[in-house]
């Protein structure tokens, strides 16, 4: 509830007691200062992690060519001369885990393309590049199969 008095109206022990005609300049500098600082801390952060990553990848198609496999193509970007390591997993509507394959691609070329026919237990819903990494496995989730279901054996072959 707002106060019936104006501040010019109270005497000035109370006017300096409850603080009027204070100017709260100095908190709102220091205020937005803080908030701009934090912005750039977490840009920088995200900026630094961004850049380091060596290897990225890309799903760019993937087909289901049967109730029991699909093929996947992944573009990926690497150092180059280094063998990668990529992760493809597929799931069901139910986002229930399929397949999950660790591929290894041998050395070669800085941008290179993935051609794999990834084994699933049922058709899949959809198919996803976990990750990569070049010289190490790549720091991705571990399979998500329901309790005494085990993944079918990779690759898919006729």
């Amino acid at each position: 509830m707002p106060s019936p008095f104006a501040w010019n109206q109270l005497s000035e022990p109370m006017q300096e007691r409850y603080g009027a005609g204070r100017s709260h300049r100095r908190t709102t500098i220091v205020a937005v200062g803080a908030v701009i600082l934090a912005f750039l801390v977490v840009l920088g952060w995200l900026t630094y992690f961004k850049a380091r990553v060596d290897t990225q990848a890309s799903l760019v198609t993937w087909n289901v060519l049967g109730p029991d496999h699909v093929h996947v193509v992944v573009e990926i970007h690497r150092p180059q001369g280094v063998a990668t390591t990529c992760v493809l997993h597929a799931t069901d509507a139910n986002h229930l885990d399929l397949a999950y394959a660790t591929v290894t691609i041998p050395a070669g070329p800085a941008s290179t393309q993935l051609h794999y026919e990834l084994r699933t237990l049922a058709p899949a819903y959809s198919v996803d590049v976990l990750g990569c990494a070049s010289g190490q496995s790549p720091a991705v989730q571990a399979p998500q199969f329901p309790p005494n279901v085990a993944a079918p054996e990779q690759p898919w072959t006729p």
